[in-house]
């Protein structure tokens, strides 16, 4: 088959092309992409992003000239019109590389990620391509604005993934990871134009002594908490959970491993979490790892008292 991948580029595929083998992040992205060339299918990609460096990529099956567009745009919007605008721009920019990809190849299907999936909805209608819409986090704001405002003011606040479900799609699929996209498809489902898969969240079995972890392990008891930096991950439970753990004189240390998107947003909510650990005095506790690979954080959780 010929695929095409479109959307943001995933921070698995970053790591790629700065020549690590080893992803720290977005695994629902990179598996689905690994298992597809692997197994012979044409794989493209129009992406956006915030990476404008020499690509360095180390694994044999990758081929970065398959990155047909790499729109770079970081993040640096203010806010009011200035935002509405840059996001226009940025809309118009991911439009016209899809149509321009999609008049020079044949594809059998565009496989689009998060709410920009609408432009592919868009192209595919006009085109005749089918397309597949995998949602992350999306359907947790969606549906706790639908919990507040209902859902009709709901599609006003969130347009694109309202789209999502007006215009015509092969299949939307999300994880059961209680990002709610039950709850937000059970609400607009009458506007759905499509099938709707709600998948419990894949893992690759591994052993411990198979993994290689290059992070020392830490010689005193802790806890350890791993996911992207972004708000809606909630890194403020953990810190939370240290803060009364030592109230009760239970003194052990957190390891916080996350990769951040490099956005406003991203680095805004970092500095949040930094001034939470400093009003609980937990500087000397809490250990922000960055981006790791997935052996560490396998390993890390093995010899956690908790994950």
């Amino acid at each position: 088959m010929k695929i095409l991948y479109f959307g943001a580029m995933s921070v698995s595929i970053e790591n790629l092309l700065l020549g690590k083998t080893e992803i720290e992040g977005h695994p629902a992205f990179y598996y689905p992409m690994y298992k597809l060339i692997k197994k012979g299918h044409d794989v493209d990609f129009v992406l956006m992003s915030n990476f404008n460096s020499e690509y360095n990529v180390k694994v044999d099956w990758f081929d970065p000239g398959k990155i047909i567009a790499n729109i770079y745009d970081p993040y640096s919007e203010g806010g009011g019109l200035t935002r509405i605008n840059r996001r226009i721009k940025r809309l118009y920019k991911m439009l016209s590389e899809l149509i321009h990809a999609t008049k020079n190849k044949d594809y059998d299907i565009i496989y689009a990620h998060s709410s920009l999936a609408v432009i592919a909805q868009i192209v595919g209608k006009l085109s005749g391509i089918p397309v597949g819409i995998r949602w992350y986090g999306d359907s947790n704001f969606c549906y706790k604005t639908i919990q507040k405002k209902g859902k009709y003011l709901a599609a006003l606040k969130h347009p694109l993934n309202f789209l999502n479900f007006k215009l015509p799609y092969a299949f939307l699929l999300a994880t059961d990871d209680h990002s709610y996209a039950d709850k937000a498809y059970e609400a607009w489902k009458r506007e759905s134009n499509g099938t709707f898969y709600h998948w419990k969240t894949g893992i690759n079995m591994k052993s411990i002594d198979q993994c290689e972890n290059g992070i020392p392990i830490p010689d005193r008891p802790y806890i350890f908490f791993a996911a992207r930096f972004a708000r809606w991950k909630r890194y403020d439970r953990p810190i939370e959970v240290l803060h009364y753990l030592h109230l009760k004189g239970v003194n052990i240390d957190l390891y916080l491993a996350g990769q951040t998107t490099g956005g406003a947003s991203s680095l805004e909510y970092i500095n949040e979490i930094k001034a939470l650990v400093n009003q609980y005095n937990l500087e000397d506790h809490v250990h922000f790892l960055g981006g790791v690979s997935q052996d560490s954080i396998r390993v890390f959780s093995y010899h956690a008292l908790a994950t």
